[in-house]
């Protein structure tokens, strides 16, 4: 007999913990802390945050960051990540982002491979711009 394969590998909490440990040697993540810091980003958002390695490191170098995660198994690992307490966690999709909350949006990894048709795409790429702050549009809750 064999095991049955679960639906969602990251909402198994034995499988989530190794998702780090999987992706360890991640060569995007320096990339990703430069972008924001040649940008000049004050706010990041990132778009299936995982277990929030990425969205860690961006706080450690003074970010505000936004993370918004659809399982709660890869949140729950989040929470203990380093400045963990001051990222805001959001749990849902790209969706669920505020309106203009950030200057930059990411979506980092294999996240992309979650998005098997066009409508996807399109949904989540509406989503991330109508999250980015756009020059010259103030927004109530984030000044330019």
């Amino acid at each position: 007999m064999t095991a049955s394969k679960p639906a969602n590998y990251y909402a198994v909490p034995e499988l989530a913990a190794a998702y780090d440990a999987d992706t360890e040697a991640r060569q995007d993540l320096p990339f990703y802390l430069s972008l924001a810091e040649t940008l000049g980003a004050r706010r990041v958002a990132d778009i299936g945050a995982g277990t929030g390695l990425l969205c860690s490191l961006l706080a450690g170098q003074g970010h505000e960051v936004i993370a918004v995660e659809p399982e709660e198994t890869m949140l729950s690992l989040a929470a203990s990540q380093p400045h963990a307490d001051t990222v805001t966690w959001i749990r849902g999709t790209a969706e669920h982002l505020p309106d203009a909350c950030a200057d930059l949006v990411l979506m980092t990894g294999h996240v992309a491979q979650y998005f098997l048709d066009d409508t996807s795409w399109v949904q989540v790429l509406t989503h991330a711009r109508r999250a980015q702050h756009q020059p010259g549009n103030s927004h109530p809750d984030h000044p330019a």
